[in-house]
């Protein structure tokens, strides 16, 4: 089923790239406007703006009804952005948040009001050339929102899991997610050991629990096109299951 349409009618060829191969960053939660229930997505689109795509309730996304999200003085220039993940309310405001890389720099986005994000908050100017945020979802069981993220410094760094302290109003204290030494353990935990690199595995993206075990499980795309869904583990990943076989290897984004 084409995940998204133009006011009922396909989506244009080529609409998710710009003439160079340059592709859209996507990322999607739960509703974030008009407020009527039905989740939306989230585009860093190729020209290098940042955009609230409608659902239309049927599993689809109108590319007709888009609305453009602007952020505030300070924050990075969305054109920058080399990840964008939607997660959960973080810090309490019940609304949905972002988190963001760009360059080397990790970034929080909150407070989005139906035209504007109100915060962005940069967590870290460092490290994050290399870093691929997965999820920012409770794993270990505790009501916390964990980081979950894989370090392709080195081939053999596997996925890192970076335990978050409760917040002052609720979800995560965002300084434990920052930082490692901010975190619950004071250091990053090794959730998944070797073999875990980008060369291998090309894109990882955290999606809400699947297997019906309460805890958040992610899909990875494999070097020989087949895509996976492993198994999300309280300390460790616990498995794989091949989900689609060599279709995956042009995919560009899972949002």
């Amino acid at each position: 089923m084409p995940a998204a349409t133009d006011n009922g009618k396909p989506v244009p060829a080529g609409y998710w790239k710009d003439a160079s191969g340059s592709s859209a960053l996507i990322a999607h939660s739960n509703d974030w406007y008009p407020g009527d229930g039905i989740t939306d997505l989230i585009a860093r689109m190729p020209d290098g703006k940042l955009y609230v795509y409608q659902g239309d309730g049927n599993g689809r996304f109108d590319i007709s009804r888009r609305t453009e999200i602007l952020l505030p003085p300070g924050a990075p220039d969305p054109a920058t952005f080399s990840q964008i993940v939607v997660v959960p309310d973080m810090n309490g405001d019940k609304m949905e948040d972002i988190f963001a890389t760009a360059g080397d720099t990790f970034w929080i986005l909150t407070g989005y009001n139906g035209a504007t994000i109100s915060e962005a908050r940069q967590l870290s100017a460092t490290s994050w050339t290399k870093r691929d945020i997965i999820d920012v979802r409770d794993i270990t069981g505790d009501g916390v929102p964990d980081l979950l993220f894989r370090d392709d410094t080195t081939p053999d760094r596997g996925l890192a899991l970076r335990r978050g302290k409760p917040g002052p109003n609720g979800g995560a204290d965002i300084n434990s997610l920052a930082l490692a030494v901010n975190s619950a353990d004071g250091k990053d935990l090794t959730y998944a050991t070797t073999g875990w690199d980008s060369t291998t595995w090309p894109l990882l993206h955290g999606t809400p629990d699947v297997n019906n075990d309460g805890i958040p499980d992610f899909y990875a795309t494999r070097n020989d096109g087949t895509l996976h869904l492993i198994n999300g583990g309280r300390a460790t990943a616990t498995g794989s299951w091949r989900v689609e076989e060599d279709d995956w290897a042009t995919a560009r984004a899972i949002g």
